[in-house]
């Protein structure tokens, strides 16, 4: 059953643990209540992902308010993870902010053409990346009305 709209967590697919740390610590200096769930690898990601959903729509756990991908993953890459999600029909709507350390303007194009809601180059500093934090807070976790899940299609 799913949590309500306000509950769902941030799903950060990221497997260095020192980025990950240095995000959790710049979400909490911004104040975001959502909780992060982390996965350390595409393929974690998209066992979370698929198992909150079901084969007829119907939601077994909690889907993410958003998804913050870095590309360059062991195993299953992002790039693959956001195809997958974008292409699943339970799973499109939610929204996908890449964030990794390129943003080489083919890569760019190629997430946005895959359906990336948004792309965040990693920055370089910890201020850079409070700052970062903040818009993502204020924007996909505070402003954006998300999907009501339990509302009938």
């Amino acid at each position: 059953m799913m949590s309500s709209a306000a509950n769902r967590p941030v799903l950060v697919v990221e497997d260095n643990a020192a980025h990950y740390e240095a995000l959790v610590r710049a979400f909490q200096t911004t104040g975001c209540s959502r909780p992060l769930v982390r996965c350390c690898d595409g393929d974690a990601a998209l066992e979370y992902l698929l198992g909150s959903v079901d084969g007829s729509g119907g939601n077994v756990g909690v889907l993410p308010a958003l998804v913050l991908l870095d590309l360059n993953l062991p195993g299953t890459d992002g790039h693959e993870v956001l195809d997958i999600v974008k292409q699943n029909v339970w799973l499109k709507r939610v929204p996908v902010v890449v964030m990794t350390t390129t943003a080489h303007p083919p890569v760019v194009r190629r997430c946005y053409d895959s359906g990336a809601n948004g792309f965040l180059k990693k920055p370089a500093s910890y201020e850079g990346l409070i700052h970062a934090a903040r818009l993502i807070s204020d924007f996909w976790c505070d402003l954006n009305e998300l999907c009501d899940e339990s509302a009938p299609r």
